[in-house]
């Protein structure tokens, strides 16, 4: 038999297994020292779950719902006044210097710049392409010069 699973050890120990599977697993964790000391751990998990040895403060529900009621801090209005006032004047900044039409003017300006590159790049392709295919029928004319 393969060794048990987690769940296989949660189940026997929260009696959820039938009598056959229990037999099975019992024999398995006499034969087996790794499923054993696991189902040792599990075993201990489980009773400390049932059975915790910590108890709870007696005031424990009472100081929860003391920290739920409480009121949230206050924002600072200084703090809001300062954000809107910065963000108003970005905006003033933003249209009096016509930044928008800036923008547009530059954007323009790099695509007229990669159109231009662009069409530099494929004659300098093509002029490349018509000199090696010249050279390529010179090769099999025989009036190829070194």
């Amino acid at each position: 038999m393969t060794c048990l699973s987690e769940e296989q050890l949660m189940a026997y120990f929260s009696f959820e297994l039938s009598d056959a599977d229990n037999q099975q697993v019992e024999k398995h964790l006499a034969q087996c020292p790794a499923c054993h000391e696991k189902a040792a751990l599990i075993e201990q998990l489980t009773l400390e779950w049932q059975h915790p040895t910590k108890e709870a403060p007696v005031d424990f529900s009472k100081q929860i719902m003391r920290r739920t009621r409480a009121p949230l801090p206050r924002r600072k209005k200084k703090k809001l006044y300062y954000q809107l006032s910065f963000a108003a004047l970005a905006a003033l900044l933003f249209l009096q210097f016509n930044l928008p039409m800036q923008i547009i003017q530059f954007t323009d300006q790099t695509v007229n710049a990669v159109h231009s590159t662009s069409k530099k790049f494929n004659q300098v392709v093509q002029h490349k392409k018509n000199g090696f295919q010249k050279n390529m029928e010179e090769r099999k004319d025989g009036d190829f010069k070194k």
